[in-house]
């Protein structure tokens, strides 16, 4: 024969496959036995003496006794992969298992036990390989145990042990125990991460209670965006015509969790311009799937923010949770530059969804003048054509509102009405800044220049009536634009 089963992901198929059956009545049991050969995929072989009573109309004899017993062979190779696709990949494996049953048709007792050995799979979305899998499972009446759960990931495994009861082939409760050592549970270019966890995790079906910690040795993240950087995703209260308002679901499943995070030496963030070395320690609590909540501390040990141009060490740079989700805690970063007797920088309060970056000095200086040290190296000279500089680099490195603080601060400081920073599509490269000045009510000119590209645009705007208006563009594109304003009145 030739069989075959076909999935999403692929189909399975064994060829050459051969099988026997052999069958005898004697009174009131029929004795069967079966072989068959699925190829290279391996070999089913399996018993049974069963009370049937070989008279018309025929019936199972629930009371007497009966016995049963089949064993399993196979080679995996790939058919994990195919009941799960995109999940696992390139798996394989030796698969044994042996399963029992005695005691009568009305009262079964099943027993059995499966070992997965010199097993081996890959998490494409992980990027993790795993190899060395090593899985003892016994069965006996109501509780299937694990005896024996290795895995092997990096340098590092996972190891776990459990037990899980039932009753009419429903799960009861469980409990069970995972711990591990250095086990890499990511491998991608933007994070690579290890663990090591002492779990002990225990319910019911529909409910699990966590405890224990989590050691991190090892975190390196870099390249990843900060929160404000991403795209702007809906708000829960959009509602996409023609789809209807989603509706809520209650949770299959109750978490309750206390689990202590530990971060391990070689913690590090390569990211929007912070390269740091982390520590700390927090404690997680979870009792609901969308909600979970740290207490605790994670600190700067040693790092620097650079951007634009510009190094600063950090001096002092927490993240504090303080019963607060774990989205969302609060920030302390002070980052300074020194130049002689003179330290400015840059100040991180607020929180990760909402950083307040706002200019620090010691001693205290005015904005400009700390702005002018932290990129400059020294304090604004008025006459100094780095103004432009110093705008672009407050655009970049303020919040929002304090960058427009400081612009207005140095257009009084300047004498100039117009400050202005244009980032094109959002790209610091592309930056131009305008300086603007009304030389009388209807004449307005303008100088713009691009910090990157060192080029210059002046531009002239006169209103020869209250209607017509005259614009003239000098610099890498020269031209001229007449105007004609029309008002239209409610």
């Amino acid at each position: 024969a030739r069989l075959s089963w076909k999935e999403a992901g692929g189909e399975l198929i064994a060829s050459n496959v051969e099988g026997e059956l052999r069958g005898a009545w004697q009174g009131d049991r029929l004795n069967l036995q079966t072989s068959i050969v699925l190829s290279e995929q391996g070999q089913v072989d399996a018993t049974a003496s069963i009370p049937f009573a070989s008279q018309y109309p025929f019936a199972l004899l629930s009371a007497e006794p009966w016995q049963a017993r089949a064993d399993l062979t196979a080679s995996e190779k790939g058919v994990l992969a195919l009941f799960l696709p995109g999940l696992l990949e390139e798996t394989r494996g030796l698969l044994e298992i042996t399963v029992g049953a005695e005691g009568t048709p009305a009262v079964p007792h099943f027993s059995g036990r499966m070992t997965l050995s010199d097993a081996a799979g890959t998490l494409p979305t992980l990027g993790v390989r795993l190899d060395g899998i090593d899985l003892v499972v016994s069965l006996d009446g109501d509780r299937l145990r694990v005896e024996k759960a290795l895995v092997t990931s990096g340098d590092g495994n996972l190891e776990g042990q459990g037990t899980f009861r039932f009753a009419d082939w429903t799960l009861v409760d469980h409990e069970w125990n995972l711990k591990g050592q250095n086990a890499l549970l990511v491998n991608l270019p933007e994070v690579e991460m290890t663990v090591s966890p002492d779990l002990h995790g225990s319910g019911t079906a529909s409910s699990i209670n966590l405890a224990g910690e989590v050691v991190v040795p090892r975190l390196h993240l870099r390249g990843l965006h900060l929160p404000g950087q991403q795209p702007v995703s809906a708000s829960s209260d959009v509602v996409i015509r023609g789809q209807g308002a989603p509706v809520p679901r209650a949770p299959n499943l109750e978490i309750s969790a206390r689990v202590h995070l530990r971060l391990g030496e070689h913690v590090l963030v390569n990211m929007a311009g912070v390269d740091a070395r982390l520590k700390g320690e927090v404690d997680l609590s979870m009792t609901d799937l969308n909600r979970v909540v740290a207490s605790g501390e994670i600190s700067v040990a040693q790092g620097s923010f650079s951007g634009y141009g510009l190094r600063l060490p950090i001096e002092r740079g927490r993240v504090l949770f303080a019963g607060s989700p774990l989205d969302r805690p609060s920030l302390d970063i002070l980052a300074l530059k020194t130049v002689g007797d003179v330290k400015a920088g840059l100040k991180v309060a607020g929180t990760l969804r909402y950083p307040v970056v706002s200019l620090y000095s010691e001693p205290p200086l005015s904005d400009t003048d700390i702005l002018s040290y932290v990129v400059l190296g020294r304090p604004l000279d008025a006459e100094n054509a780095d103004r432009d500089v110093l705008v672009v680099a407050a655009a970049a490195l303020l919040s929002r509102g304090e960058s427009a603080a400081f612009q207005e601060s140095l257009q009084r400081r300047l004498g100039v009405d117009v400050i202005q920073v244009n980032a094109g599509n959002g790209n610091v490269s592309e930056s131009v800044v305008t300086i603007g000045k009304y030389l009388q009510p209807d004449l307005y000119v303008s100088l713009g220049y691009s910090v990157f590209s060192q080029t210059n645009e002046v531009r002239l705007r006169y209103n020869l009536t209250e209607q017509w208006e005259l614009q003239s563009n000098m610099g890498t594109e020269s031209g001229a634009d007449l105007f004609y304003r029309i008002d239209f009145d409610r």
